[in-house]
């Protein structure tokens, strides 16, 4: 799951970068809602973002380790992010 309509539906084909998008989807961690506030969010599974682009308080932490990025680790206690390069060549 990467986007949903403005209504809330899942749309479980698109996962492009926010970007490319087909309008009117949105990336999840974009829509207004309760689940996001008063909570700190980790999510993965989504390498195209690098880790970047989301709202304070949600936190991407896939950056493409199988794809010849890196591997990110996120200490919850103090929030610190650690990097290790991947071991395989970067695939385009």
């Amino acid at each position: 799951m990467r986007y949903c309509f403005p209504n809330g539906q899942l749309d479980m084909i698109c996962k492009d970068v926010p970007e490319k998008a087909t309008p009117p989807l949105k990336p999840w961690f974009m829509l207004e809602g309760p689940v996001r506030e008063g909570y700190t969010i980790a999510f993965g599974h989504w390498a195209s973002l690098e880790g970047k682009g989301t709202p304070e308080g949600i936190l991407g932490l896939d950056t493409g380790c199988c794809w010849g990025g890196t591997l990110t680790l996120l200490r919850w206690e103090d929030q610190q992010y650690f990097h290790q390069p991947s071991l395989q060549k970067k695939k385009s």
